[in-house]
């Protein structure tokens, strides 16, 4: 592998990196907050929340399979931290 392909593999692993051709593109991420986004039933009423995720974050995670298909997650809530995190499930069942 010539040394130009090797310096190109390698910004390749950058997060935020695209590469085409011999153009490299570094975007750094946004900072913007995020938002739930309310889903509401027939008559109105709030019935959930979404929360988006980026198809490069799942990625990175770990949440997705090579497919691209998501994985089993486990979600822990922590009320007094105003926190939710997830995972993934050890067992892999869903």
């Amino acid at each position: 592998m010539s040394e130009r392909e090797e310096l190109l593999r390698s910004m390749g692993r950058l997060p935020n990196t695209t590469i085409k051709g011999d153009t490299v593109t570094i975007r750094p991420k946004a900072a913007r907050p995020l938002r739930l986004r309310v889903n509401r039933n027939g008559k109105g009423y709030a019935t959930s929340y979404t929360l988006p995720v980026g198809c490069a974050e799942a990625r990175e995670a770990g949440f997705v399979d090579e497919d691209g298909n998501p994985l089993p997650l486990e979600k822990h809530i922590d009320a007094q931290r105003h926190t939710i995190a997830f995972k993934l499930r050890e067992d892999g069942f869903s």
